[in-house]
C-alpha cells in the first residue's frame, strides 16, 4: 500500500509540473538576444569539437564570423518559431501583442547590427574563403546563414535557449510539421533592412547591449558568458546626458523609443561611480513624479530630447562627481551617466592617462598651473600637449583644462613636434564622459611642453621656437576649431586674447629642464605677421642641425638666420611672460 501511494504521489507532482509548464506563456519564455548568443557559444564549442581549425585558418575563439553567422540564423529560426505560435493564436491581447512586438524587433535589430558589419571582422570568411570584397563575404555569409537551419541543429540549440526540455521538443515538432512548404524569411543581415512597422519597436545598437568594443558587430554582452542576458525592453531608451543651455540636463532618447510630445519619468542621482549602488543619491525629483515631456530634436534627424533637474544645484561634488540618468517607469533600462569637472584630478583620472575635464580655475594661468605637474609626466622624448578652455558664469571668467597627451610624432633626430591630431584626442578624451558640451566654450589657450634636448640653440628647451610664435599669430584670427567630426569649438580673441589681461596668454610653453622648470605665456597683438616656410627657413627653429652645400652657403644661410632673428624672433621673446618657475630637480 505504501509503495502504491508514493507512486500516485509522484504522478500527481509530475501531473502539475506539466500543467504548470504549459499555464506558462510561452512569449515569456522566449529567450533575450543575449541569452540566445550565450546558448550559440556553447553550442559551437560542442559542435566543433572535432574540426581542423588548423585548415580553417583561425582558432574558434577567434572566428568572429562563424559566431556571427550561427548567431543569425539561430535568429531566424526563433523568428520562425515565433510565427507558427502566432498562427496558432486565435487572437492575441494588447499586452502580448506588445510584448511580442517587441522581441520580433529585438531580434531583427540584433539581426541588421551583424549584417552591417560583415566584412569588417575576422573570421574563416577571409581565412577559409579568401574573400577580399563585400560581395564575397555577402555571398558566403548568405550562403552559412542558410546551413545554420538544419533539423539535427535545431534539436541541439533549443534544449539551451528554454528552461523546460518539453517546450523545446514541442517548438522542434513545431518547426519540423512546417517543412515541407516553409516560408522564405529573409534576415536584415542580409537585406540590411527592417520592416517599417517594427523599425524603432526596439532599441537599436550595441550599447544595448553593452557596447562594442572591438567594432565587429557582434555586442560585447553577446561575446561576455559572464554578462546578464537581460530582458526585452522596447519602450524608453536613453542615449546620453549633458548640461543643458539654460538650467538642468538635457538627455538625449534614442530615435523611436518615445515620440515627441509624449510623457517619460525619470530620475537624478549623484555617485561616486558611474553605477547606481547603494551609495547613490537622489538629487531629483526627490518625491514629485518625474515626469517630463519628450521634446523633437531641432531637424527631422535629431533624437529626441527631455529636460531634467531645472532649479537643482548641480555644483559639482568631488566625493560623487558622477550624474546618472535613470527611468523610473522601467528600472530595467540601462541608466545613462556623464561626468562633472572638478578643479582637482583624482587617482583614476591620473593614471594610467589623464582622463576628464577639468576646472573650473580663475584664470588660464592657473589652469596651466594645476596642470603642469601631469603634463610634463607625459614628456620624455616628446612634448605632450592640452588645451585650456574658457567659458562664462553670469559675470565669472572660468577656465577649464583637457588632459595632456604624449605627441605621437615619431622619436629620433629633429623636434618631436606636437601635431593637430594630438590636440584632437586630448578634446576628444575631455568630452567623451562629460557632463559639458563643447560648443559651451571657447579656446583661450593652447599649451604644450619642450622635452630637454641637448641641440639647436633657439630651441634649447626653455622658450618658444619661431615656429610656435607663427603657430599663435594665425591662429588668432580663426573664429573656432573643430577637433574630429563631433567636436567643434569657437574661439573668442576679442574677450579671451586682449591685450594687458594677466591671465590670457594664447599659447604656452611648459619647460621639462633640469636648468628652467618656468611657464613661459605669449600673447599676440595686432599686426604680427603670419610667416611661410620659405621665410622661416629649414634651420630658422633649430629643428636641423645640419644643413649640406658649400661653406659660402653655410656662411650665407647663418647671416640669413641672424636677420631674421634679430628682426623678428628676439622681439618676440622680449614679449613673452614667463611664470610659474618649479623649483629644480
Amino acid at each position: 500500500m505504501a509503495r502504491v501511494l508514493r507512486w500516485l504521489a509522484l504522478a500527481l507532482l509530475a501531473t502539475l509540473a506539466l500543467l504548470a509548464q504549459a499555464a506558462e506563456d510561452w512569449i515569456d519564455e522566449l529567450p533575450t538576444v543575449t541569452a540566445i548568443a550565450h546558448g550559440v557559444v556553447e553550442q559551437l564549442k560542442i559542435d566543433t569539437a572535432d574540426w581542423r581549425f588548423d585548415v580553417r585558418g583561425i582558432a574558434l575563439e577567434d572566428d568572429d564570423d562563424l559566431f556571427a553567422v550561427y548567431m543569425t540564423g539561430t535568429l531566424v529560426l526563433m523568428r520562425r518559431i515565433i510565427l507558427y505560435k502566432y498562427q496558432e493564436e486565435a487572437s492575441l491581447s494588447p499586452e502580448r501583442e506588445a510584448k511580442l512586438r517587441c522581441v520580433v524587433a529585438s531580434y531583427l535589430e540584433a539581426e541588421l547590427l551583424i549584417g552591417e558589419a560583415v566584412g569588417k571582422r575576422r573570421g574563416y570568411l577571409t581565412t577559409a574563403h579568401k574573400c577580399r570584397d563585400p560581395e564575397c563575404y555577402r555571398r558566403w555569409f548568405k550562403t552559412g546563414i542558410s546551413n545554420v537551419a538544419s533539423a539535427s541543429y535545431r534539436g541541439r540549440i533549443l534544449p539551451r535557449l528554454f528552461q523546460h526540455d518539453a517546450r523545446a521538443a514541442e517548438l522542434d515538432r513545431l518547426v519540423q510539421s512546417h517543412a515541407v512548404g516553409a516560408p522564405y524569411m529573409p534576415s536584415p543581415a542580409v537585406t540590411l533592412m527592417m520592416e517599417p512597422v517594427l523599425k524603432g519597436v526596439a532599441r537599436a545598437g550595441c550599447f544595448v547591449y553593452g557596447g562594442d568594443a572591438n567594432g565587429n558587430g557582434l555586442c560585447d554582452d553577446w561575446e561576455n558568458p559572464q554578462a546578464d542576458t537581460g530582458a526585452f525592453a522596447c519602450g524608453i531608451a536613453l542615449e546620453k546626458v549633458r548640461m543643458a543651455a539654460d538650467d538642468g540636463l538635457r538627455v538625449t532618447l534614442v530615435k523611436g523609443s518615445a515620440a515627441p510630445g509624449s510623457t517619460v519619468s525619470l530620475r537624478v542621482l549623484r555617485a561616486e561611480s558611474p553605477v547606481i549602488d547603494a551609495q547613490a543619491k537622489e538629487v531629483w525629483p526627490l518625491g514629485s513624479s518625474g515626469d517630463v515631456v519628450v521634446q523633437p530634436g531641432q531637424d527631422p534627424d535629431a533624437n529626441p530630447y527631455v529636460i531634467v533637474a531645472r532649479g537643482v544645484d548641480l555644483t559639482p561634488d568631488p566625493s560623487s562627481p558622477y550624474l546618472l540618468i535613470q527611468p523610473t517607469s522601467d528600472p530595467s533600462v540601462r541608466p545613462v551617466h556623464c561626468e562633472q569637472p572638478l578643479p582637482i584630478w583624482l587617482p583614476r583620472q591620473r593614471k594610467p592617462t589623464p582622463s576628464g575635464l577639468h576646472g573650473p580655475y580663475r584664470s588660464a594661468d592657473a589652469a596651466v598651473l594645476v596642470t603642469r605637474s601631469l603634463a610634463l609626466e607625459r614628456t620624455a622624448a616628446n612634448e605632450a600637449a592640452f588645451l585650456v578652455l574658457h567659458k562664462t558664469r553670469g559675470e565669472q571668467d572660468l577656465y577649464y583644462t583637457t588632459p595632456p597627451v604624449t605627441a605621437r610624432a615619431p622619436e629620433g633626430v629633429g623636434r618631436p613636434l606636437v601635431t593637430q591630431g594630438d590636440y584632437v584626442r586630448s578634446v576628444g578624451n575631455a568630452f567623451s564622459q562629460s557632463c559639458e558640451t563643447a560648443d559651451s566654450f571657447t579656446v583661450a589657450s593652447w599649451a604644450h611642453t619642450h622635452p630637454e634636448v641637448w641641440w639647436g640653440l633657439d630651441y634649447g628647451g626653455n622658450n618658444f621656437s619661431m615656429i610656435d610664435f607663427n603657430f599663435a599669430i594665425g591662429i588668432r584670427s580663426e573664429p573656432g576649431f573643430r577637433f574630429g567630426s563631433d567636436l567643434q569649438i569657437p574661439s573668442a580673441p576679442q574677450k579671451i586674447y586682449r591685450e594687458g589681461q594677466t591671465p590670457a596668454a594664447l599659447i604656452y610653453v611648459l619647460v621639462a629642464n633640469r636648468w628652467d622648470r618656468c611657464i613661459r605665456g605669449f600673447v599676440p597683438r595686432d599686426g604680427d605677421k603670419v610667416f611661410g616656410e620659405d621665410e622661416l627657413g629649414p634651420t630658422v627653429d633649430g629643428s636641423e642641425s645640419w644643413i649640406e652645400g658649400s661653406w659660402e652657403d653655410l656662411v650665407r644661410l647663418e647671416k640669413e638666420r641672424e636677420a631674421f632673428f634679430t628682426e623678428h624672433y628676439k622681439g618676440f621673446l622680449a614679449r613673452q611672460r614667463e611664470f610659474g618657475c618649479a623649483p629644480l630637480p
